[in-house]
């Protein structure tokens, strides 16, 4: 397994070369990120939206799951694109979806550990006689907050150490156990800066598709009422979303990658 670097988060260093690679490399991740990314944030946009007008959950999971699986997948697929220099996008394609089962069983990991955790809360709540489906909004009790918080800072921490799982998985054919333990051997001493790094594209990320969402909203909401047409302001709020969150995820993981390569060399 890798052996961490203790040099100081090269996080400038990263940047530039991600800047760096999106331009030179453009025309190999632009058409990665529009198959991928945009198409999968866009069917789960759209399934957001339907849910709003009561459409069936099982119509829902048709956009639901595959778009979270083409999102994970092009993640993947970017990952390898960047982590071995000189193959086609159709190679990184085929080896980061090959990877995918082991990033869906680590994330479900993750969520698994968050319901153990926030369980017995759940059940001290219920039986002292929360209704979070009341009507009126309930103020949680002083010690469900607490609980809260203490459970959702243990997750961000944990999301923190293992940061570069997914790029273990596809640079070193890692399993899951494998690329956890080298993602915390990576981020030792490092969790405070990552954690910065990873708000800021958190908060850049939600006011980028945000600011997307409202602006296509707007223009296609009035062409919809003006041409009759419903449904197409769903669409294109939906593509206008998958696009700007194709954009960000993009550099995202390009970002990562760099960042992974150059603790790790």
């Amino acid at each position: 397994m890798v052996e961490p670097n203790r040099m100081s988060l090269p996080v400038s260093q990263s940047w530039d070369a991600t800047l760096d690679y999106v331009r030179r490399e453009s025309h190999l991740l632009v058409p990665l990120a529009l198959g991928t990314l945009a198409v999968g944030q866009a069917a789960v946009e759209l399934g957001v939206q339907l849910r709003e007008r009561h459409v069936e959950s099982g119509l829902l999971m048709l956009l639901f799951v595959p778009g979270i699986l083409l999102m994970l997948g092009g993640q993947m697929s970017i990952f390898s694109l960047v982590l071995n220099p000189g193959i086609s996008v159709g190679e990184a394609m085929k080896k980061g979806f090959s990877r995918l089962p082991r990033l869906v069983l680590f994330s479900l990991g993750l969520g698994l550990v968050f319901l153990v955790l926030i369980f017995p809360l759940l059940i001290l709540l219920l039986k002292n006689g929360f209704d979070p489906t009341a009507s009126a909004p309930v103020a949680m009790p002083g010690y469900a907050a607490i609980w809260a918080g203490v459970v959702l800072a243990f997750m961000m921490w944990l999301s923190v150490r293992t940061y570069f799982a997914a790029a273990m998985m596809v640079d070193l054919d890692a399993s899951v156990r494998e690329s956890v333990s080298g993602s915390f051997a990576l981020t030792r001493g490092r969790s405070a800066a990552l954690l910065g790094v990873a708000l800021i594209f958190l908060v850049v990320g939600t006011v980028v598709q945000s600011a997307a969402q409202v602006i296509v909203g707007i223009f296609f909401g009035a062409l919809g009422k003006l041409l009759a047409m419903p449904l197409l302001p769903l669409v294109m709020v939906a593509l206008g979303v998958g696009m700007a969150a194709a954009a960000i995820g993009l550099v995202t993981a390009v970002f990562v990658a760099m960042l992974y390569r150059a603790i790790s060399s």
